[in-house]
C-alpha cells in the first residue's frame, strides 16, 4: 500500500505515551480520546497511534 506523507504512524501504547509525557495513564487516555474526536489522531489499533493532522497537533503543542 502507498504511504500517505500526511500521515505518521507511531507504535506506542497509551502507557508509553503517558510515560513519555509525564501523564498518568488515565490522563493520557483522555487526551488521546479528545485528539481522536477532533480528528487529529487515530488510536483505534492497539499499540498504534496514527497522526492524521500533524499541523493541528503542532498548533496544540505550541499553545500548551
Amino acid at each position: 500500500t502507498p504511504v500517505d506523507p500526511a500521515v505518521s504512524t507511531l507504535h506506542l501504547s497509551r502507557q508509553e505515551i503517558a510515560d513519555l509525557t509525564g501523564m498518568t495513564l488515565e490522563t493520557a487516555s483522555r487526551v488521546v480520546k479528545a485528539l481522536e474526536r477532533d480528528g487529529v489522531v487515530d488510536a483505534s489499533r492497539q499499540g498504534t497511534l496514527v497522526i492524521r493532522d500533524l499541523e493541528a497537533l503542532r498548533r496544540l503543542c505550541a499553545t500548551a
